[in-house]
């Protein structure tokens, strides 16, 4: 006890550090530095996203003349999380969604690892499967978008092969690093001191500067269920969010919120909303296609 209370109190070591765990979305993950801790607003709209994801599971269900119940609904739901860190997001969706596949990925080794053993440690390693790739490896362009999307696809493909070809991912959610160099400077030590600093600053002035890049790949992700999706002559007016091909990405407030709709807009999606936290602050922006 006295070894940690040291810790906590010289070297400002948090304490889900210290105890190795954190709760998220009902499971029982573990933490390790340098990966992020879990963050409850994360939980809030991890738990909303899944809980929209299975309505217009339960929407398709009620309009199909074939299928007559939600539990004979038999569609697997392709999810890819990007920027998925601990695995908190992915093994959220994977709880909660019926019939949920989903792929986390990182450029962090140490990330990827340990959201491996959450998977396992949360029973979900059939659903919930995890890689390591450097989203910003190709150029920051569509065609960038477009390869990097093409070997996300290929990594899905690969962990789900047991469930055969993967031909189009229906939700994207992504937690990137969105801290502005300022605001980094005035974070605690607490965090500055011991959670991974590639993992909280993004990119600019605003700290926005990743969105751009994962909302075309996203865009790259979803347009192949969206061609598949919309009868010829369909109308192109907004989907709502429960229609199987949406992007949701957190950000880091309402400062950040207009530049990262534009850049979602900018990718092709049709349209944005945005959702707000348990603190009224602007946490999530939801790109449609």
């Amino acid at each position: 006890m006295q070894d940690w209370v040291r810790r906590r109190i010289l070297r400002r070591e948090p304490l889900q550090y210290l105890l190795g765990d954190q709760p998220f979305a009902g499971l029982n993950l573990r933490v390790r530095p340098p990966t992020l801790i879990p963050r409850p607003e994360t939980e809030e709209w991890a738990l909303r996203c899944a809980a929209e994801i299975m309505r217009g599971a339960n929407d398709s269900v009620a309009k199909s003349p074939a299928i007559k119940a939600a539990d004979t609904y038999t569609d697997n739901v392709n999810i890819v999380d990007l920027c998925t860190g601990s695995g908190c997001i992915a093994l959220a969706l994977a709880q909660y969604v019926w019939r949920a596949r989903v792929l986390g990925i990182d450029v962090a080794p140490r990330a990827v690892a340990l959201a491996r053993v959450n998977a396992h440690r949360c029973g979900l390693d059939a659903r919930a499967r995890f890689a390591q790739a450097d989203l910003l490896a190709g150029k920051d362009d569509l065609a960038g978008a477009w390869a990097t999307a093409r070997r996300i696809s290929g990594l899905f493909t690969a962990a789900f092969e047991s469930g055969g070809t993967v031909s189009s991912v229906d939700y994207v959610v992504a937690n990137p690093p969105y801290v502005s160099a300022m605001e980094y400077r005035d974070l605690d030590a607490d965090v500055k001191n011991w959670e991974d600093p590639a993992a909280l600053l993004g990119p600019g002035d605003d700290g926005a500067g990743f969105y751009p890049v994962l909302a075309r790949i996203a865009r790259e992700l979803l347009r192949r269920k969206c061609q598949q999706t919309r009868a010829p002559g369909a109308s192109t007016t907004t989907p709502k969010v429960g229609n199987r091909r949406v992007l949701f990405m957190e950000i880091g407030g309402q400062e950040q919120a207009v530049a990262v709709s534009n850049a979602i807009l900018d990718a092709g999606f049709a349209s944005t909303e945005t959702w707000r936290d348990f603190a009224g602050k602007t946490r999530v922006v939801i790109g449609l296609l």
